[in-house]
Formats: C-alpha cells, sequence, structure tokens
C-alpha cells in the first residue's frame, strides 16, 4: 500500500511491478510514469488528487484485473496517457473519475496509443469534453469495453475519434466518431451495479440479470486485441459462465 503520501505516490522511470497493491489517498497524483515500464495487476489507484496514473514519454503502461477510480485532476482523472505512451487495459474497470479542466477526459485523456480490451469505463466525469475517454490524438481501440454513464458538457463517454474492434457497448455516441462494428451495442444502459466488492481483489461493477451485456461475445472471440485468450474475469472468475462471453470487466 503507498497512501498518504504528498506528492506523487510513486514515481517511476525505470522497471516497475505492483500486484495485489493499492495506491490511494496521494496528492499530486498516484503514479507518474515517465519512460518506463509500468504494470499493474490485481491492483487499486483510488482517491489520489493530481489524477491516478500519468503515463507519459513513451511510457508503457499495462493493466490487467486492475481498476482505477475516484481520482481527482484537471484533465486525465483516472489515466492521462501522453507523449507517445502507450496504454494497454484488460479485464479493467476506470469508474468514478473526475476532470475538472478545460481540457476533460473524466476516466481517460489520451495522447498515445490505447489499446482497451473487456474493460468497463464508467460513472466518470468531467467538466468539459469526454467524460469517459478524451482523445486528443494517437488510436484508441476497443473490444468487449462498456463505456456508459459517464457525464461531460460534450461527449459524455467519448470526445475524439475510437476504433471499435466489435463487441462493445456505448451508451452515448455523441461527440465520439468511429465506424460502428456490427456487433456493437449502441444507445442501452448496461445496467450495472454500483463499485462493490463482487469478489476478487479488486472492486467492480456487475451487470444485472438482464444487462444486455450479457453473452454477447463468442467463446472464439473472448480474447485481447493482442489475441491472448481471457479464459477469466476481472475478479479471476472464470469466462463464459453463460452460452457466450459478457462484455466489460466482469462475467457474470
Amino acid at each position: 500500500t503507498v497512501s498518504g503520501n504528498t506528492g506523487c505516490g510513486i514515481d517511476n522511470g525505470g522497471s516497475l511491478t505492483l500486484t495485489n497493491s493499492t495506491v490511494s489517498g496521494n496528492t499530486g497524483g498516484g503514479i507518474s510514469n515517465s519512460g518506463g515500464t509500468l504494470t499493474l495487476t490485481n491492483s487499486t489507484v483510488s482517491g489520489n488528487t493530481g489524477g491516478g496514473i500519468f503515463n507519459s514519454n513513451r511510457g508503457t503502461l499495462t493493466l490487467t484485473n486492475s481498476t482505477v477510480s475516484g481520482n481527482k485532476a484537471g484533465r486525465g482523472g483516472g489515466i492521462y496517457n501522453i507523449g507517445s505512451g502507450t496504454l494497454t487495459l484488460i479485464n479493467s474497470t476506470v469508474s468514478g473519475n473526475t476532470a475538472t479542466g478545460e481540457y476533460g477526459g473524466g476516466g481517460i485523456a489520451n495522447a498515445g496509443s490505447a489499446n482497451l480490451s473487456f474493460s468497463t469505463i464508467t460513472n466518470n466525469q468531467a467538466t468539459s469534453g469526454g467524460g469517459g475517454i478524451r482523445i486528443y490524438s494517437g488510436a484508441v481501440k476497443l473490444k468487449g469495453v462498456i463505456l456508459a454513464n459517464n457525464t461531460s458538457g460534450t461527449g459524455p463517454e467519448c470526445s475524439g475519434s475510437l476504433i471499435s474492434h466489435g463487441y462493445n457497448l456505448i451508451k452515448n455516441i455523441a461527440d465520439c466518431g468511429f465506424t460502428v462494428h456490427p456487433t456493437d451495442i449502441l444507445n442501452k444502459d448496461p445496467l450495472l451495479g454500483p463499485l462493490a466488492d463482487n469478489g476478487g481483489p479488486t472492486k467492480t461493477h456487475l451487470p444485472a440479470a438482464n444487462s444486455p451485456v450479457l453473452d454477447r461475445v463468442p467463446s472464439q472471440e473472448c480474447t485481447a486485441l493482442d489475441g491472448k485468450v481471457l479464459s477469466t474475469d476481472q475478479r479471476g472468475v472464470s469466462r463464459p459462465q453463460g452460452t457466450a462471453c459478457d462484455i466489460g470487466a466482469v462475467e457474470r
């Protein structure tokens, strides 16, 4: 646990791996990764002011089975990926983060490369564009992602252009440019429960029994964007539980 520090909780420029860890309540941000390699597994970054994770200067940031929640910053409340940084999100949750400045990006602000697979981005807010994701530049690719119930003056879920690789649920596509994949679900509520202990090492949003995200992904498509088979969800529960995999970080 890294908590209650003045200034950034962790400042990394080398190679850092966090497993079963918590970075919370730091002022000046939770983690800064400048040009380094940062890997989080089964970990939580929450309640930091100055943002959750700042990835810059060609840094590589990978989150698996992790939650980024309740962080606040001027831009990129949860995750700020810039400077040709690379962000990979697998089986992870970005929830309840806030961007208070004019550049937005409540959950994620991106000016690098981002690959988001079977993750849930919800309940984030921004004063300006991109409650869920603000895309300044770079490629943001989504597969099996829930992007819903985020709020902002413009682009509640997304501001900018992303690339759909299918099996996503995006509740509100206003100001979010992309080519719709035939398997995407648009303009529907995913019917998620609150961020809570639903089992596993991190808090998650459990879909309701009548959620439209259930059993929407054929078993052979339960893979990350790099082709890695995702046999479990964020909590470690086996995928699939039904006839097919569920969209998002949690398999009901």
